[in-house]
């Protein structure tokens, strides 16, 4: 006898019943012997109907497997379920069992059967333990061929409907989600729930089923006439399949990390509900996300990869309207989200990719995106991609004569741009990179180097105001030109010529003094800025001019330090609770070698941070500050060959200390002077030549001018402080070299008023409703004079003088 000999097919299930009710009545040896009977199925209705025929007809009770686990999820083992078959009593219906058996592995499936199948009862010969076997028709027959004692076997049952149920299992870690109706998909989250279906509900076409246990062992499950499983252990396909959830964001499997975190995020009770752009909003806890905010809330450092993807996705989707070709180019590109600096790299790099024509059309929304977070551009761009930009704007300058396109890659945000503005100013200022390139792509320099006439400062020797000038254009040339070197050698030919200049400026700490004394400006804050040279006084007030933070400079003139100009002999006294003291500048200056460009944008840089915090630290309240040095610096004496007439120098031989007791007078190199505040003896250059071994760094301590001169600038934001407002205008714009006379409308009136002309201070005397004072030392052609009514804000206007007597309304060339 083989398997298909112990088969017994039925045509109609009233016929497998009546087979069953006689089965219980008979008394074969074999019926009485085994009490396990195997019913092979390919329908759940019919399964339905003949439990309750057991049930209802034949007293059979109902067995559930369920029963047995552990848990709502957890499986049935082999061992559990062979001795619940065999210590049934009575007899009973075992539930449903295909839907456990199906899973086991193929020892296992064999190994239960071989165990269960010749089970014997001698005490209760009519009890009965029906086993449904349910589209295992193919496993189930080939155990039936490999089993040895099929003869002695009590009878196996067939039947089968014309059709078989067809379901489709999905089975998928995601469960616990609300599927939607018009799927017609039953969820199945647990084993328990896996079991219980198939006596209530079934069959469905399709089921989503996440049962623990059948993630596990589903591919142990062969193919068979009923079912057919199929994995669903991608996110993106259950969101869109199974959720229906439609996501701007094009699928990629490199990105399933992010699908995963999504899918966690959607909720699984109010999927349906689940839209897009509201839940990126709320992500961020923002209302809306503007195209400003993109790369703000991309750069945080609080900001998860996860969540960067899904800001690209929402601004591609619901922001391309207000995003720049550009922007939405190169995000399409980003494909790393877990580093913040990646799409700030790509937006400063893209456009070298680019070709001629494709650079005209981004030029300008590059520079625009970039300006507008230019701080995080500077800090996430990291330094060997800067580099990278840097070599391929100067390869593409070195090919464009106009620097057009070089031009146009610069943004104004990195520092080797500020390097490469000044090189350009410096060797192109005739044609291709003049003032008005420097005003538009670098101010600050443009503000460093305003004339020392354009801002209200007061110059005790016009010729220092020249001389600073001439410095500034020294520096940034990095060159000890001749311009330099001949007021140098003239102002400094000797300490009796040097005594004359620096007798004739107040001392820093004096005129501190006396200010304060005098209660003129209620100072109740001093920052002493280490390192801050006269050289500077045009870019502070460019600084606070565009600080919009409502100081003002109310007193601007140029002090001097003690020679040796060094820290030691011209601190201040950080003790008083008034007194801050900032370092930044020079240590700067001590830290590395001067480099040509380099170096001053650096300080400029540094100067800039250091006004911004004195403002930024006084923003809250009224005060009036003053800001003071203690010695300047100079570059220009590692331009110079150095005198090295002695070994003990101080400051890489700008000075050096003597005994009180020495006898040395001053010498045409080097001034001996006695120091005011320490009253001991010390030998300081002269000149820019250092005294021992050549500098290699910004110096102090010497007696250049530069060294010496130092801004003595009180500013404030206090309006009983402040300026007043005037209206000036010159009476006549044009003046006659003959007269020098200048004269003004200053309305309203007030009590006094000055000029300043070439840094020399002109008091103005009334006449009537005019204000009149005579320039010295005017020469011809056009000159800016700024006018100080009293408590009034500084006014640049220009004059210009003209020789020959009478109006220079009159044109030459017409006669």
């Amino acid at each position: 006898m083989d398997a298909t000999d112990k088969v017994i097919a039925f045509h109609s299930l009233d016929d497998l019943k009546e087979a069953i009710s006689v089965d219980v009545k008979s008394y074969d040896v074999l019926a009485q012997r085994y009490c396990v009977r195997f019913i092979m199925l390919n329908n759940f209705d019919a399964f339905r109907e003949l439990t309750k025929f057991l049930v209802l007809e034949l007293g059979v009770e109902k067995f559930d497997l369920e029963k047995l686990a552990f848990g709502p999820d957890k499986t049935i083992d082999i061992d559990t379920l062979s001795d619940a078959v065999r210590n049934l009593k009575v007899s009973s219906i075992v539930t449903p069992f295909s839907e456990l058996a199906r899973f086991f592995k193929e020892d296992e499936f064999k190994g239960f059967f071989n165990d269960i199948i010749l089970s014997e009862d001698i005490a209760h010969p009519q009890k009965r333990i029906y086993i449904p076997i349910i589209g295992l028709h193919n496993r189930f027959t080939d155990f039936l061929k490999s089993f040895g004692r099929i003869e002695e076997s009590a009878p196996i049952w067939q039947y089968y409907t014309p059709k078989d149920d067809k379901v489709m299992v999905y089975v998928s870690k995601f469960k616990n989600y609300t599927i939607p109706d018009k799927l017609n998909i039953c969820s199945l989250p647990t084993m328990r729930d896996w079991l219980s279906f198939w006596k209530k509900q079934a069959p469905k076409d399709k089921i989503l089923c996440g049962a623990s246990p059948i993630l596990n062992r589903w591919p142990n499950a062969k193919p068979d006439s009923i079912f057919t499983f199929q994995s669903v252990d991608n996110s993106h396909k259950f969101i869109t399949d199974f959720l229906e959830i439609s996501l701007p964001i094009e699928y990629k499997e490199s990105e399933l990390e992010y699908w995963d975190a999504m899918l966690q995020n959607i909720g699984k009770k109010a999927a349906q509900l689940f839209d897009f752009p509201s839940y990126v909003e709320d992500l961020f806890n923002r209302k809306t996300i503007t195209a400003n905010d993109i790369l703000l809330l991309w750069a945080k450092n609080e900001t998860l990869a996860y969540e960067r993807w899904l800001l690209k996705a929402y601004a591609l989707a619901y922001k391309g309207d207000e995003l720049s070709g550009y922007m939405c180019d190169v995000l399409h590109e980003i494909d790393d989200f877990k580093i913040a600096n990646t799409l700030f790299v790509n937006l400063t790099e893209r456009i070298f990719y680019m070709t001629n024509a494709e650079r005209l059309q981004n030029f300008d929304s590059r520079k625009y995106i970039m300006q507008s977070q230019c701080e995080l551009f500077r800090t996430l761009v990291p330094e060997e991609h800067q580099l990278w930009v840097k070599n391929h704007i100067i390869e593409i300058a070195q090919k464009d004569d106009s620097l057009s396109q070089a031009k146009r890659l610069c943004t104004s945000i990195f520092d080797f741009e500020k390097i490469l503005f000044l090189g350009w100013y410096v060797l192109m200022a005739e044609k291709d990179f003049g003032l008005s390139h420097l005003k538009e792509f670098y101010p600050d320099l443009a503000g460093y180097l305003t004339a020392y006439e354009s801002v209200a400062t007061k110059v005790t020797a016009s010729w220092a105001a020249d001389y600073l000038e001439r410095f500034r254009r020294a520096k940034i040339v990095d060159n000890y030109t001749e311009e330099l070197k001949e007021i140098v050698e003239e102002r400094n030919a000797s300490a009796e010529s040097f005594y004359n200049w620096y007798y004739s400026f107040q001392n820093s700490h004096d005129l501190l003094n006396e200010i304060q004394n005098s209660q003129v400006y209620p100072i109740d804050k001093i920052y002493w800025v280490d390192g801050l040279g006269a050289e500077f006084i045009p870019f502070i007030h460019y600084l606070l001019e565009n600080s919009q933070s409502n100081y003002e400079a109310i007193l601007s003139q140029i002090a001097r330090t003690t020679i040796p100009s060094n820290t030691h002999l011209n601190s201040f006294d950080v003790g008083n609770h008034l007194i801050f003291k900032l370092n930044a500048l020079d240590e700067l200056a001590h830290e590395g070698h001067y480099q040509k460009y380099t170096t001053l944008v650096a300080e400029l840089e540094t100067v800039k941070a250091v006004i911004y915090k004195i403002l930024d630290d006084n923003k809250v309240g009224k005060h009036t500050i003053a800001i003071v040095s203690d010695h300047g610096l100079s570059s220009m004496s590692r331009k110079c060959d150095s005198l090295k007439i002695d070994s003990k120098t101080k400051h890489e031989g700008r000075y050096v200390p003597l005994a009180d007791d020495c006898t040395m007078v001053s010498d045409i190199d080097f001034v001996v002077h006695e120091n005011e505040r320490d009253h001991k003896k010390y030998k300081v250059a002269l000149r820019h030549q250092s005294l021992g071994v050549k500098p290699t760094h910004e110096v102090h301590g010497g007696a250049t001018p530069e060294e010496v001169l130092v801004p003595f600038i009180v500013i404030s934001n206090d309006d009983a402080s402040k300026s007043l407002k005037y209206t000036i205008v010159p009476v006549e714009a044009k003046v006659p070299i003959s007269d020098r006379k200048v004269v003004f409308k200053i309305i309203p009136e007030p009590q006094s008023s000055k000029a300043i002309f070439n840094g020399q201070e002109i008091t103005l005397i009334r006449h009537g409703m005019q204000w009149e004072g005579i320039i010295p030392n005017a020469t011809e052609g056009k000159h800016h004079i700024t006018v100080i009514p009293f408590r009034g804000k500084p006014v640049q206007l220009e004059i210009e003088f003209f020789g020959m007597g009478f109006s220079s309304g009159l044109d030459l060339d017409d006669f």
